[in-house]
C-alpha cells in the first residue's frame, strides 16, 4: 500500500475546541468604557447660568388737579369718554328696524 492512502483527508470544519479569548474581550470592554468616558467628559454640554429678570415694580399714578398735565389729561378723558363710544342704547327718536319674515 501507498503511504498517502493511510492519511485521512482534512475535514471541512475544524472540530478542535475554540481558543479562549476572554482576555481580548475584557481588554476591549475596558478600552471601550475608557474611550466612552473620555468622550463624554470631553464633549460635555455646559449650559450658561440662568439670569432671572425681575418684573418692574408696580407704580401708582395720582392725578391731582394742581398739576397742569393732570388737568389736560382729565379734559381729554372727559372729551373722549369711552363709555359713550361703547354704548349700545339707541337714541329715543330712532325707530327699531323691522326685518322681513
Amino acid at each position: 500500500m501507498n503511504a498517502s492512502a493511510s492519511v485521512t483527508p482534512p475535514l471541512v470544519f475544524s472540530w478542535a475546541p475554540p481558543r479562549r479569548r476572554a482576555r481580548a474581550l475584557v481588554f476591549f470592554l475596558i478600552a471601550s468604557f475608557l474611550l466612552h468616558a473620555g468622550c463624554f467628559y470631553l464633549f460635555q454640554i455646559v449650559y450658561p447660568t440662568t439670569v432671572t429678570l425681575l418684573p418692574a415694580p408696580a407704580r401708582l399714578s395720582v392725578i391731582t388737579p394742581d398739576d397742569p398735565a393732570s388737568v389736560s389729561f382729565l379734559r381729554w378723558v372727559e372729551a373722549e369718554d369711552p363709555a359713550l363710544a361703547t354704548a349700545t342704547m339707541r337714541p329715543p327718536e330712532t325707530r327699531p328696524v323691522a326685518f322681513p319674515q
